[in-house]
């Protein structure tokens, strides 16, 4: 079964993996999809992507008119999916040393999707998305204490869901 957010993601982290390993992220599996609260030993993922929110596309909505017709596609609706870019650092006693690490892996991620602002093959677009403190603060108190890190979001859009 195919699944447009799944396949949407799963691009993204490809393309980070094949940017960014070896170097500076040594192997593919420090790069997933993963909410920044699940990440286990320091040093285990490098750079997380965490799906934090999925909203329409306003232009896109169309009122349901009726009963589908047998043999027609169904209906669909495009939608914005909201990521949180997170870099985090390998176990290191020096928190000068960690938090430069944080810094050149969060500006190697941010190259990486400046340089591919539109999904191969598709017309998904990938953007910069400003969150203010505040939205940093909301998002990171739903991780349960985890320590918040400097972070950046992303929209990728549209995603046509049916």
């Amino acid at each position: 079964m195919r699944s447009q957010i799944r396949d949407a993601g799963e691009t993204l982290v490809n393309l980070l993996r094949a940017a960014l390993v070896p170097d500076p992220v040594p192997s593919a599996g420090q790069i997933a999809i993963v909410s920044p609260a699940e990440i286990g030993q320091p040093g285990s993922v490098m750079i997380s992507l965490f799906l934090y929110s999925i909203m329409p596309v306003a232009e896109s909505r169309k009122p349901n008119v009726g009963p589908r017709v047998p043999g027609s596609e169904p209906p669909s609706q495009l939608f914005a999916l909201y990521y949180l870019l997170t870099a985090h650092p390998r176990s290191t006693a020096d928190l000068n040393e960690r938090t430069l690490e944080t810094h050149l892996l969060l500006e190697a991620a941010m190259g990486v999707f400046l340089d591919h602002p539109i999904l191969t093959g598709s017309e998904q677009r990938l953007t910069y998305h400003a969150l203010t403190v505040e939205d940093m603060t909301r998002i990171w108190s739903a991780f349960g204490g985890t320590p918040l890190r400097t972070s950046v979001g992303y929209v990728l859009s549209p995603v046509r869901l049916s």
